[in-house]
């Protein structure tokens, strides 16, 4: 990169893979998006790409319907990077680029945060899942009804935000639903319903109108709105198809002025935003693994008999200490994992209330003579 002429656009290659909310979560991506700024990107490249596989090891994917529309939270969570906080922290704004693989479940609202969207020949944004269907029946209806106007209102702002029209969002995420669309001026202009001569995306998927098993695995299902790469661009929320870095910066225009940046194995993608998601994955995966060895430490952690210790006060404080050791590492990955291993903070809050009533245990010991420590 030391050689970059001076008209150069210097192009910044970032794949966004593996599982949305583990592999891929806000800090490895605002991680990345960081070395991106270090490097003075003219353009970042955003490969969405999620693992959308039913097993591990196995080709066949999910159908559109299993997606699960609270994933939208993860979107919610990584959203700031690539608006809000890019426009505070970079002196001159980037030109993001999102290029769609698969971006299903919560990750497809993330590439319509902007206005600049690629399809792969395969591609496909969508496979929410019902938001109508979440929350089901418990509780309080009107409640249950705010929350969810709460999360559909969010997850539009995101699409107008990147200048695209909130009815696909709509779409997407209702299977009551109904939109219908047909070309006017070289634009498609939306119709909520179905009139003739307009071409229906989405029906409202009751009785025989249901998708069929069939439908669904075949990706031809109509309940709710899942993008491909044609259906995305004759809408004009996809500005062109590529099935290679090359050919998507030849989409773009900028085929003679792109230099992709720190990509020494020329494969296609910026070495340095690699390493960053790859070692967020890796960490997370071992982190996960120490808590649960942690867990049961803890759980398993004994009182062990010593010496010139009548009335046991040694024997319990060096387990109130191993104890609190622990919880203090435990609390030290969750600080780093947290966002992924306990989004709600339940086991930090267990955790930390565990050591408060150690340290109280130890304080009441004291005042009553039981020992020091």
């Amino acid at each position: 990169d030391e050689n970059i002429p001076d008209n150069a656009l210097r192009v910044y290659v970032m794949e966004l893979g593996g599982r949305f909310g583990w592999d891929v979560s806000y800090t490895p991506v605002n991680d990345a998006l960081e070395k991106a700024r270090e490097m003075n990107a003219d353009v970042i490249i955003v490969k969405c790409n999620a693992d959308w596989k039913q097993l591990e090891g196995f080709a066949e994917e999910k159908a559109d319907d299993q997606g699960e529309f609270e994933e939208y939270s993860i979107a919610e969570a990584i959203h700031p990077a690539f608006t809000s906080e890019m426009r505070a922290k970079w002196e001159k704004q980037p030109q993001v680029v999102f290029w769609v693989e698969r971006a299903m479940s919560g990750m497809a609202f993330l590439p319509l945060v902007k206005n600049d969207i690629y399809f792969t020949s395969d591609g496909r944004m969508g496979g929410v899942g019902g938001l109508d269907e979440l929350f089901g029946s418990m509780g309080d209806e009107v409640v249950r009804d705010k929350q969810k106007s709460l999360r559909e209102a969010y997850v539009k702002g995101m699409a107008i935000e990147g200048g695209h029209d909130p009815k696909i969002v709509e779409a997407m995420i209702k299977k009551s639903y109904v939109l219908s669309y047909r070309i006017e001026n070289g634009k498609p202009v939306y119709l909520v319903g179905e009139e003739p001569g307009w071409i229906l995306l989405t029906d409202d998927g009751q009785d025989e109108r249901a998708d069929t098993n069939s439908d669904l695995v075949r990706g031809l299902g109509n309940d709710s709105l899942t993008l491909t790469s044609d259906l995305a661009y004759k809408l004009q929320i996809s500005k062109g198809t590529a099935d290679s870095l090359d050919d998507l910066l030849f989409q773009m225009g900028i085929e003679d002025r792109a230099h992709v940046l720190d990509d020494k194995d020329e494969d296609g993608e910026t070495d340095a935003a690699r390493r960053e998601l790859d070692s967020w994955s890796t960490g997370i995966e071992r982190a996960a693994q120490k808590l649960r060895r942690l867990q049961f430490d803890l759980g398993n952690v004994q009182e062990r008999q010593m010496r010139n210790d009548p009335d046991g006060s040694k024997a319990r404080n060096a387990a109130r200490a191993q104890r609190t050791r622990i919880i203090n590492e435990a609390i030290a990955l969750l600080n780093k994992y947290g966002e992924v291993l306990d989004p709600g903070q339940q086991f930090r809050v267990q955790l930390e209330l565990q050591r408060q009533q150690i340290e109280n245990e130890k304080r009441l010991e004291r005042t009553r003579g039981g020992g020091g420590g």
